[in-house]
């Protein structure tokens, strides 16, 4: 029996060659486009979900209540504290991160991005695999070190390396580290995720000869680690949670300041936006757009296949009918159908799989993803199988139901059954297609558009040939400074240069929490900005009061300088010569954007610092110079920090990193959209090859009673052209509904002009006139005597 359907499916599908390949091509490329986000869908919510502990695993929030923002790094003191005094808590370890790592590999140090330290209970609650040693104490020595599989290889290939040495270097001391265990390589999926993980003591080493170092473990203030908690069970978290509000109100505890939560694990990859200091995680709301945005693709595809499949079915009712007459049963004839469906939707998987797996490098470059497809992803297969078998089966299923509701003798006398709806409900499905696309279409030029108002607003600053060196380990000294950027200015390619810290646009700056001058109770956070004198006239940053500072007066060391957001901010009226944190402001600049157009203008206080505390230099540069520049300061660098990090980027470069998401967002949408509008309009191609075929004999007719060829087409464009302006006209509201939701928290916002709502309807109308040219042209032209002979 099986063999019998395949062979008959096999036929039908043969039969109708033009009907098969754009079910092929719609079913292929939908299902390929919903493999690449269900990829994506089910890598982002599966962060953490590896960790055997999961449900009992927690990280602290802390809340600072003076500067109102949270992080979750918090105090070493935090750990005894926790351990000794409450029973709900199973284990617990802290994390740190130390910075800027060189690591000796061979007979030289190379760069890391950082070392994590903590504890053996790490292993105690976290799910990790061994390698090589012991993972129980094996952070127990101030001196170990754990190694992942892959950086063991490379620092000690095909050897077991457990007790070889490690040379760590670390501002400019060097460690020498004994590996206890090598584990096996972090998940792609782990919120957090290291390559080397060493006992936490070493922070202590590291800055044993700063004042701090001594009180670090016993002060408040010091936010230095992630803490983990790991509880008893579940149902131990709310009675810890009570108990810790009331050791909050004790007195030593620093109550007016801070305030800790809990935050589960599985919790840390969507929810932790509001976090200071977090790096970047995922976004529930893509991964809902990205869902919807398959969901659409696979709706329009089995749409269009439903259609067709019953437009074909049409012509097959005499073979229908006679399999009734011969005693095919309706439940017969159903099973054929659906499997039909079924036959065509898992032809088209080996093909969506090879499409997918071939074209996914190409995704991950466009989106800034990493996926990756694999057969041996059992989760990832069997999403996709389940796709592929909904689509069949609901097609089928379909199909199927309308067949089943027609007699045989029906079919056998008549030839003009109707098994779409009557034609209103044919025009409401073409005008819903439209429908589809046009949003679409919509959608992506107002996000274009939104995402270019960004980038190219003015920030405040001319950024015109300026290009931003970072140097966060400098440590420079004055007469250093004064000489590597007397070097710099000796290439002709460069005019200018400033320095400081927390500079324009990739910068963090600190923050200082300062009360307005008619209101002490309330505090105003401003940020502060370390600078040089050059840093106004090489950026054309207006003075608005006052001026900036001047290199030849001593005492503006002890001055600031203010924006205007500032001064409005704290109450000032006249800004010259008032006080902030004990510096008089000697003047008012123009505001700008410190970091991105993306944030408000903040209130900024600007002070000349020392030459220690330069991490970014700006230059501004002759046009079209950059790698000329680029060469010229890598050298330069290399004598004073060789082989030390190296980071140098134009200025607008460096702001589209800010953009990464909204960049990434604009790639995705635009890329499934097309895919989507893709799909409707091979869709439309069908059903209006199918419709004009219908009205042959009308055609006909027509034709020997005086039309002319053009008189034809024109009918035809004039409903499809009707069809399209109401498909615009509810479209409009759409478009811009979504367009002011998704424009609510930003800044600026490009507006949803009748010019562009006129751009859309044109674009639209072009597109369904375009698609169903050919077939009215072609129809039109045709000899009505072979029309009506058919008929």
């Amino acid at each position: 029996m099986l063999k019998h359907y395949i062979i008959t499916t096999l036929r039908s599908l043969l039969k109708n060659k033009i009907i098969l390949i754009i079910n092929l091509l719609g079913l292929t490329i939908s299902l390929a486009s919903s493999f690449i986000i269900i990829s994506y869908v089910v890598k982002e919510t599966s962060y953490d979900k590896f960790q055997q502990k999961r449900e009992r695993i927690y990280r602290v929030l802390c809340e600072d209540k003076t500067y109102k923002q949270s992080t979750s790094k918090s105090p070493i003191i935090l750990s005894d504290l926790l351990t000794n005094n409450y029973p709900e808590v199973e284990s617990i370890t802290q994390i740190c991160e130390l910075q800027n790592v060189k690591i000796k590999t061979g007979e030289s140090f190379s760069p890391e991005n950082e070392l994590y330290l903590s504890t053996s209970s790490y292993f105690d609650i976290f799910s990790t695999k061994p390698i090589y040693g012991s993972v129980k104490g094996c952070l127990d020595s101030p001196t170990s070190i754990v190694l992942t599989r892959s950086k063991s290889e490379i620092l000690f290939p095909k050897q077991n390396p457990i007790g070889k040495i490690v040379e760590v270097q670390i501002e400019s001391k060097v460690f020498q580290l004994e590996v206890t265990a090598v584990i096996d390589n972090m998940p792609e999926n782990s919120s957090y995720s290291f390559s080397y993980l060493a006992n936490v003591n070493l922070f202590s080493k590291v800055y044993s000869d700063t004042p701090w170092v001594n009180s670090i473990k016993t002060n408040w203030d010091f936010n230095l680690c992630t803490t983990f908690i790991l509880f008893k069970s579940r149902n131990t978290v709310t009675p810890f949670i009570a108990k810790w509000d009331e050791f909050e109100q004790k007195k030593d505890f620093p109550k007016e300041q801070y305030h800790y939560s809990l935050q589960n694990i599985c919790d840390i990859h969507f929810n932790s936006e509001h976090l200071n200091f977090e790096p970047p995680r995922g976004n529930k709301k893509f991964v809902l757009l990205y869902s919807a945005i398959a969901l659409i693709i696979i709706l329009v595809a089995m749409f269009n296949y439903i259609m067709l499949s019953v437009s074909k079915t049409e012509i097959r009712l005499k073979e229908i009918g006679i399999k009734k007459v011969l005693g095919s049963s309706s439940s017969i004839i159903r099973r054929q159908l659906i499997s039909e469906s079924l036959l065509l939707c898992f032809c088209c998987f080996p093909l969506a799989y090879l499409l997918t797996k071939f074209g996914v490098e190409k995704i991950n470059q466009l989106f800034f993803v990493e996926l990756k497809i694999s057969l041996n992803n059992i989760n990832q297969l069997f999403y996709f199988l389940i796709i592929t078998l909904l689509i069949g089966l609901i097609s089928g299923l379909n199909i199927s139901y309308k067949l089943s509701r027609i007699k045989a003798v029906n079919t056998l006398i008549n030839n003009n059954i109707n098994l779409r709806g009557k034609s209103f409900i044919q025009n409401g499905i073409l005008t819903f297609q439209i429908l589809v696309f046009t949003i679409l279409i919509g959608c992506s030029l107002s996000i274009s558009r939104q995402i270019n108002l960004l980038k190219t607003k003015n920030p405040g600053y001319n950024r015109e040939n300026k290009v931003i060196f970072n140097c966060p380990t400098s440590n420079f000294t004055q007469s250093l400074l004064i000489n590597f950027k007397s070097k710099l200015l000796e290439s002709p390619n460069i005019y200018g240069i400033t320095s400081g810290w927390g500079l324009p646009p990739l910068s963090t700056a600190m923050e200082y929490m300062i009360p307005p001058k008619n209101r002490p109770d309330e505090k105003i956070k401003v940020k502060c900005i370390i600078t040089d004198p050059n840093f106004v006239k090489l950026l054309k940053i207006k003075v608005i009061e006052g001026r900036f500072f001047n290199e030849k007066l001593p005492t503006d060391s002890s001055n600031c300088v203010i924006n205007e957001k500032t001064a409005k901010m704290l109450g000032f009226n006249n800004s010259l010569d008032e006080k902030i944190e004990g510096s008089r402001v000697i003047g008012v600049i123009s505001d700008f954007h410190q970091t991105s157009t993306l944030d408000n203008i903040e209130p900024m206080a600007f002070v000349l610092g020392k030459a220690k505390y330069t991490t970014d230099i700006i230059l501004d540069i002759k046009e079209d110079s950059f790698n000329d520049v680029k060469k010229h300061v890598q050298k330069i660098w290399n004598e004073i920090r060789p082989n030390e990090n190296f980071f140098l980027k134009d200025i607008k470069e460096g702001q589209n990193i800010v953009y990464y998401k909204e960049d990434q967002l604009k790639r995705i949408i635009i890329f499934f959209s097309l895919i989507a509008i893709f799909l409707a309009i091979i869709g439309l191609f069908a059903q209006s090859l199918y419709s004009i075929q219908q009205k042959r004999k009308e055609i006909g007719i027509r034709k020997i009673n005086g039309a002319k060829t053009n008189q034809i087409a024109m009918i035809f464009i004039k409903h499809y052209g009707k069809l399209t302006v109401i498909a615009n006209a509810i479209s409009w509201p759409i478009i811009v509904f979504i367009n002011s939701k998704w424009q609510e928290n930003f800044i600026y916002k490009s507006p949803m002009t009748f010019g562009l709502i006129v751009i859309i309807a044109s674009i639209s109308l072009l597109i369904v006139l375009l698609t169903i040219i050919v077939n009215v042209i072609k129809s039109a032209s045709e000899n009505p005597v072979d029309a009506l002979k058919h008929e």
